[in-house]
């Protein structure tokens, strides 16, 4: 009994003053939003590459970083979305590993699974829905009785 209070008190403590330490400086915190751009920007790169070149002490990563910038850079000059990018990198190797051990212990029977049916056809819908959707308007701007 007294270890479970002990585990509770361990979880209510730390919660409460997070959350009394956020609202009293929520204020302050809220002010660095109005931080300019060409303030904020350096230090943040300055951040970025420290940390980039701390984490395996190889210039190789600053590359890396430069590259996967630039890449960022025309994703938005281009108008693309850089999320789904970010969550092929950060879910990537998760689906991998999980395909892999699927693979090996079902074999192929597991894409057989209404489930996993679901999941594929979703899937296409969402691919396919942008295509389905320029057609029918590229069909209604040709035929105006349409």
């Amino acid at each position: 009994m007294r270890a479970v209070l002990f585990f509770l008190a361990s979880l209510w403590i730390p919660g409460f003053s997070h959350g009394a330490a956020s609202l009293i400086f929520l204020n302050q915190l809220a002010k660095l939003t109005l931080v300019r751009g060409s303030i904020l920007i350096p230090f943040i790169l300055f951040l970025a590459f420290i940390g980039a070149y701390t984490s395996n002490n190889h210039l190789g990563d600053l590359l890396v970083l430069l590259v996967f910038g630039l890449l960022g850079y025309v994703m938005i000059c281009s108008g693309w979305p850089r999320a789904p990018l970010v969550l092929g990198f950060v879910l990537g190797k998760i689906a991998e590993n999980n395909f892999y051990i699927s693979t090996i212990r079902y074999g192929s029977s597991w894409l057989l699974r209404p489930t996993v049916l679901i999941l594929i056809v979703l899937t296409l819908v969402v691919l396919l829905y942008p295509l389905i959707r320029f057609h029918k308007r590229g069909a209604s701007v040709r035929d105006p009785t349409a």
